[in-house]
């Protein structure tokens, strides 16, 4: 059996910058989720992540906390099944297919693109409403026709995975440093979620939160989801 720790990256620059590149708060929540994990004792016989940059900048700061430790850790390997939705083009297509058909969606999706662009106070709130609406009609298949992997695939892709993680040796801790909708979705098919549920946990999942799984031949468990205790409660964030 293996224990996998998913770990979702720290907090992107959401307006005004690369989402994809950690702000300098999401490297203070990397940097005492490592400190945290090295004090804590927690060791790791591998280390995945996907390719996205923010999940690699998350690994190497929480690396960089075992090296200054003198501990030894795994060699980050990459997979792309643990890479989030916006690898796939996914939110561009689905506004795009949206704004089309749906004026009261079309407005929001200019506020919240003004909002982001001009870094406004209400960027987030925007944001948040304009995403749930976009994944539930992604998740719903609303939009067949646009040129982007479908929800079901996504999920496909993602638990793909397993057979790798339950490769590793018996009772050997595995990172997977990552983001929200992979994690939910190794949520969803341990706890048998719906589609409904499985966003809510989804849009709730913490920048640097770890949720742990054990992973045997006979089944996927929980053991613990979006802990954050390394942050002080105005460090946590979900955008």
């Amino acid at each position: 059996m293996s224990i996998v720790h998913f770990v979702r990256h720290g907090q992107g620059t959401l307006g005004g910058g690369d989402y994809d590149n950690l702000s300098e708060l999401g490297r203070t929540q990397a940097r005492q989720l490592g400190e945290m994990l090295v004090e804590r004792g927690l060791r790791f016989g591998h280390t995945l992540c996907g390719t996205q940059k923010r999940h690699n900048q998350t690994a190497e700061i929480v690396a960089g906390c075992y090296h200054r430790a003198g501990i030894e850790f795994p060699e980050i390997e990459t997979d792309t099944r643990f890479n989030e939705i916006d690898s796939y083009n996914v939110i561009e297509n689905v506004i795009q297919a949206f704004v089309k058909t749906d004026d009261k969606f079309a407005r929001l999706a200019r506020k919240s693109r003004e909002a982001l662009k001009n870094n406004l106070p209400e960027k987030f709130e925007l944001f948040d409403e304009l995403y749930i609406q976009l994944m539930k009609a992604w998740m719903s298949g609303r939009f067949p026709e646009i040129e982007a992997i479908s929800w079901d695939d996504f999920c496909i892709t993602v638990l793909g995975a397993q057979s790798n993680l339950r490769a590793f040796a018996d009772d050997a801790h595995v990172a997977v440093f990552t983001s929200a909708n992979p994690i939910g979705v190794f949520i969803k098919e341990a706890l048998s979620l719906s589609n409904t549920r499985a966003l809510e946990v989804m849009d709730n999942i913490y920048n640097t939160s770890i949720s742990t799984f054990a992973l045997s031949h006979d089944g996927l468990s929980l053991k613990n989801m979006n802990v954050t205790t390394h942050l002080r409660a105005d460090q946590v964030t979900r955008k």
